[in-house]
């Protein structure tokens, strides 16, 4: 790999290594037997994308010699960031100031890691039933979404990584229902990073294409940062809350959302902070909203509107039961709870919300683990609903 050009000299005797997201200076000796181990690991058996387990010889119909099987690893890497690019990127910010160099530089650094290029991760024909049923056992409310997105994996199972790409999606339903978590837990599932945008009080579009040099603040956008953190070229991108954009497409960060939905653009899409541009077409872009009447309408024409309905009684306690599993699982057997099903139906009964349903276990959980005590009951987890708020004063 061509390393990006570098501003100042190294020892005599010495060469970069990039350990993880650290660039290192080792001896020659240990760099020129690090390439070598390189050389030999690209040699070793190919592994499924998406477990990383071995995929084991082809079947004797289907040999093919070992450079067409190292080729076929390399399909599933994609350039993200052009290293002419990078390399331009960093000799111009190694002339700003000191403070603006130790701000700007690290990301164009990890930008440039593997030589510009990021994997597609995705799921394979054998994981995508595994994954689509634990995606519904853990949101049974989402049944819609998980339709929608289980033919686009299989489609996008069997074409090369250059041709990857999934529909940005607009999840939309009332408050608490478990959008944003939903995103969450997903790329999770699909072993990729994620980033987060409040389209509520972005107050600009900085927020995805980066701030000004102009400025003495400049950052990276969103977009950028999670591109060059991550080892994905298809992470998830939220953009939580679009219908607080308001009905005109006056707010500043609409025509950024807009070239980011559009493929081809989201391919040459710029950070003004870094000057540069990079491919952000494979990136899972979820948008979500509690009014679905109140989303611009641009962004509505550009994405696939999918609604979250309320989870039933029955939804709600299966949800219940996972976040006890989620909370109680990684504690220590002497501090384990036990929560029995009765508990869980009273606060799957209960008239609140699913963050509010979550809360409540927490706090509850907590509580028992403070006191010492091994089970909970269904009054430690309050099912009575929300309390009741002092009411607002104003003006009639």
């Amino acid at each position: 790999m061509k390393r990006p050009a570098r501003t100042y000299p190294l020892p005599d005797g010495f060469a970069f290594y990039d350990y993880d997201k650290s660039p290192l200076i080792v001896p020659k000796p240990v760099a020129a037997e690090i390439a070598s181990q390189r050389a030999r690991d690209d040699e070793k058996e190919p592994c499924d994308p998406f477990t990383g387990e071995p995929l084991g010889p082809p079947a004797a119909e289907t040999q093919v010699p070992p450079v067409v099987a190292t080729v076929r690893r390399q399909r599933d890497r994609v350039p993200v960031f052009a290293q002419e690019a990078l390399q331009e990127a960093m000799a111009q910010v190694s002339k700003l100031r000191r403070e603006d160099k130790a701000r700007l530089l690290p990301p164009l650094e990890m930008a440039a890691r593997d030589g510009g290029m990021r994997q597609v991760r995705r799921p394979s024909p054998r994981t995508l039933p595994g994954l689509l049923a634990s995606l519904t056992r853990d949101f049974p409310n989402f049944g819609a979404v998980i339709e929608a997105l289980a033919p686009e994996w299989a489609l996008q199972a069997g074409q090369t990584a250059a041709g990857f790409r999934l529909s940005p999606l607009l999840l939309y339903g009332a408050p608490g229902v478990g959008k944003t978590f939903f995103a969450s837990r997903l790329a999770g599932r699909l072993g990729v990073d994620w980033e987060q945008i409040s389209a509520g009080t972005a107050q600009g579009a900085f927020e995805v294409t980066g701030t000004s040099r102009h400025w003495s603040t400049a950052n990276p956008g969103r977009v950028f940062s999670l591109l060059a953190r991550s080892r994905y070229a298809n992470s998830v991108l939220l953009i939580d809350e679009v219908d607080k954009l308001g009905q005109e497409q006056q707010s500043p960060i609409v025509p950024a959302l807009l070239d980011l939905l559009e493929e081809d653009s989201a391919r040459r899409l710029r950070d003004v902070a870094m000057d540069l541009t990079c491919d952000a077409s494979r990136l899972l872009v979820i948008l979500t909203a509690n009014d679905i009447e109140r989303v611009p309408a641009p962004l509505r024409s550009r994405v696939q509107e999918i609604a979250v309905a309320s989870p039933t009684r029955d939804e709600r306690l299966a949800i219940a039961m996972r976040l006890a599993d989620d909370l109680c699982r990684p504690l220590r057997k002497a501090a384990r709870v036990a929560i029995d099903r009765e508990t869980l139906e009273a606060l799957a009964s209960a008239p609140m919300d699913l963050r509010e349903l979550k809360r409540r276990l927490r706090r509850a959980v907590g509580q028992a683990v403070l006191a010492g005590r091994r089970r909970l009951a269904p009054a430690d987890v309050g099912t009575m609903g929300r309390p009741e708020t002092r009411p607002r004063m104003g003006f009639v």
